[in-house]
């Protein structure tokens, strides 16, 4: 049997061309499961394969949906799009693009944020995330990933907030984007000086105002500190 055979079995799917969100949340239909806290959700769903064969990415999918969904759900209103004259524009559900893996054909909706606050909250949020993308961004031109795998985990595990974020968010990407700035005079400086290869001007160099960064064998070696022009 196929997969889209399956997941229009009556016995189990009643009347499966509906959209029914329903069929999810309510105890009278065969697919309902307890908790809901937990369900529904996409493990054992037929979408993804069985057995050795099962995707291994079910639990990212799953993640990502409930992230996606949930925060719009929380953001906005989400309505049927109206026409000039006020009546509903239509919505085809079974209008698939014919790609391997279907998606739904564009369609007009309205999106209403749902109160002022969260209209707020959501531009704070996209300020901070636009500067921390652009320090990203000069990290990386200069060849210095800036990306902490352990920080990405315990933000995407973090609940949503309703407070806007502390101004110590900010302070610290412009923190960072200011040692990103600083690094790159470093880089800036940086010698190719016989028997002492990618040497760099000192810290103390730098701050003290000697561009140059004066470098003789003796620091090369490690034996004492490079010497700060007048």
């Amino acid at each position: 049997m196929t997969t889209r055979g399956i997941t229009r079995d009556e016995s189990i799917y009643p009347d499966p061309e509906s959209f029914n969100p329903g069929r999810w949340l309510q105890p009278e239909y065969p697919t309902y499961k307890e908790p809901l806290t937990r369900f529904p959700n996409l493990d054992g769903f037929s979408q993804f394969g069985f057995g050795r064969r099962t995707c291994q990415g079910v639990p990212i999918v799953d993640q990502d949906l409930f992230l996606t969904m949930g925060g719009m759900a929380w953001a906005f209103n989400i309505q049927r799009k109206r026409n000039a004259d006020g009546t509903e524009v239509p919505v085809h559900w079974n209008d698939y693009t014919p790609l391997l893996i279907a998606k739904p054909a564009p369609f007009e909706f309205d999106a209403v944020v749902r109160t002022p606050e969260k209209a707020e909250l959501m531009r704070s949020m996209f300020e901070a995330a636009k500067e921390e993308e652009e320090h990203e961004e000069m990290m990386m031109k200069m060849g210095m990933p800036d990306v902490d795998p352990v920080d990405a985990k315990k933000q995407s595990a973090a609940p949503m907030s309703t407070k806007p974020p502390p101004s110590s968010l900010t302070m610290n990407l412009r923190q960072r984007k200011e040692e990103g700035e600083h690094e790159k005079q470093y880089r800036e400086h940086e010698r190719d000086i016989p028997g002492c290869p990618g040497r760099w001007a000192t810290e103390s160099d730098i701050d003290s105002g000697n561009e140059k960064g004066y470098v003789d064998d003796d620091s090369c070696s490690g034996r004492s500190s490079p010497t700060t022009l007048s």
